[in-house]
């Protein structure tokens, strides 16, 4: 059983199985317990994949649940799992391999098709042009949420814990323009730039909700995901 411990101040330290999560100087962190272990019995590349993954998930689960516009449309999916966070934890455990997060991941149930056409990624805000797979003025109204996730990553980390984080942004479309149609913009913080300058790598994940919070007419879009490198 994970035991995830949360302070007063936002953070958080506990552990899943083997793997111990906590924040340090602003990142988080997993790692394997330093307990003794039988030399007799070393634990499989199997078993060192499946903790690694199952630790990935479960940030990133964490890090879904806390947008109140993810968790409405995972409570209100009909996928199983007896609670919102189950639904999210199962979704994305199979798609999360050892090294952690990719494009496969999800952040939102499999609904309205929605792809990502054109990506602007620029030093105060990244632009993403999109498309629907049907007439949005038909199925996909406006006023909409947009929600996007950001996955930061070091793939050259020279350090033994695997260093990671998320940035979270949120935009209300209520009108579209004829010189940039389909398009959301989302602006960064001055503390968004500065975590965004710790890390080399990471994948933008991105869906559209309507008619929130409205549980019997809640429309939301399938998960799309972009890879981004901040060295360039």
């Amino acid at each position: 059983m994970a035991i995830i411990k949360r302070s007063l101040l936002g953070k958080f330290s506990g552990s899943a199985g083997d793997m111990v999560f906590c924040i340090r100087n602003g990142k988080r962190y997993f790692r394997s317990k330093p307990s003794p272990r039988d030399p007799n019995k070393p634990k499989s590349r199997k078993t060192k994949d499946n903790e690694s993954g199952f630790a990935y998930t479960s940030s990133f689960t964490k890090e879904i649940s806390e947008n109140k516009y993810l968790k409405f449309i995972w409570k209100n999916s009909d996928l199983f799992g007896e609670n919102y966070y189950g639904r999210i934890f199962s979704a994305n455990r199979s798609k999360t391999p050892s090294t952690g997060l990719t494009p496969n991941n999800i952040i939102s149930p499999p609904n309205i098709y929605m792809k990502t056409n054109a990506l602007i990624w620029d030093d105060d805000y990244f632009s993403l042009e999109y498309s629907f797979d049907s007439n949005p003025e038909k199925v996909f109204t406006l006023p909409y949420q947009a929600v996007s996730i950001v996955y930061l990553y070091d793939p050259r980390n020279p350090k033994k814990d695997t260093a990671f984080d998320f940035l979270s942004f949120e935009e209300l479309i209520s009108e579209q323009f004829n010189h940039k149609p389909n398009t959301v913009t989302f602006k960064f913080t001055d503390e968004n730039k500065k975590l965004l300058s710790e890390f080399k790598k990471g994948i933008i994940y991105i869906s559209f909700i309507a008619n929130y919070p409205d549980p019997q007419n809640i429309l939301w879009t399938s998960t799309d995901a972009v890879e981004i490198n901040l060295l360039q």
